[in-house]
């Protein structure tokens, strides 16, 4: 008996409408502009925000590194492209970071590709409030007093948001910089890590941590590098037990880590 093509395919599962997250056209418009780091973690804090209908979220570098499958340098690449980009905005909170996402707002019953430019299409990224009313979306007589009422308010919570975060870092990052594991990875780069570093450097090592395998993971990748602010030695190979063991599943064994440093 000849077997259909259509019996070796999967069962196809239906998906409940309040299961989606919305997706702002615009982000879709961008793609062919945005990184691969910088899609994911985009569509990522989507998730977390517009997934749970959240205004922001707090997430560390390891939960984004989760959502995303990249690997910690990746997720920081992947956040400073974004903020340069404006397409997601960030504040700290404690020894965390809270992240939303800010997007074009334009009519959204014009197609993206025929936009008309001028004084009444804003292009000016603000932020965009996760509770969204669909009538006035839909509304296309009133939309560019909406969009000049939320532009204000944008200016207005991006303004106090900054100062906010100014504030706070400023509190924080002194108590912060003192702190064991940030001293520990100044004394090998010879200056202070990025501060956007700061919360998940103390983290991973915590008050106490293993000074010389440090060490001896830096020195590997001066060998293999002169960018030693690229944290792969400390985020990748550090918690795996010594230099080069981040590709290797379930890390090496207690007498490849004795070879490794007498090697050395």
């Amino acid at each position: 008996m000849t077997r259909k093509a259509s019996d070796s395919l999967p069962a196809i599962v239906e998906v409940q409408a309040p299961t989606y997250t919305q997706i702002p056209n615009v982000l879709i418009g961008l793609m062919p502009q945005l990184k691969e780091a910088e899609l994911r973690v985009t569509l990522a804090i989507a998730r977390e925000t517009f997934g749970w209908h959240r205004k922001e979220k707090s997430l560390s570098l390891t939960r984004l590194s989760a959502l995303t499958g990249l690997s910690r340098q990746g997720v920081l690449n992947g956040i400073e492209e974004g903020l340069a980009r404006r397409v997601i905005g960030r504040r700290r909170q404690g020894n965390s970071f809270r992240y939303w996402l800010l997007v074009n707002e334009v009519d959204q019953s014009i197609p993206l590709t025929s936009q008309p430019s001028g004084p009444n299409q804003s292009t000016t990224l603000t932020t965009l409030v996760n509770e969204v009313d669909q009538k006035v979306v839909n509304e296309v007589d009133t939309a560019n007093k909406e969009r000049k009422k939320d532009s204000k308010t944008g200016r207005k919570e991006r303004g106090a948001a900054s100062e906010l975060a100014s504030l706070t870092g400023n509190e924080k990052s002194n108590s912060q910089s003192t702190h064991p594991a940030i001293q520990a990875v100044r004394k090998i780069l010879g200056r202070l890590p990025n501060k956007m570093t700061w919360a998940d450097i103390i983290e991973l090592l915590g008050d106490s941590f293993d000074m010389a395998l440090l060490e001896l993971c830096a020195r590997e990748w001066s060998k293999k590098t002169a960018n030693m602010h690229n944290l792969v030695w400390l985020f990748e190979w550090y918690p795996n037990g010594g230099p080069g063991i981040s590709q290797r599943h379930g890390g090496p064994s207690t007498r490849e880590k004795h070879q490794f440093v007498q090697g050395c």
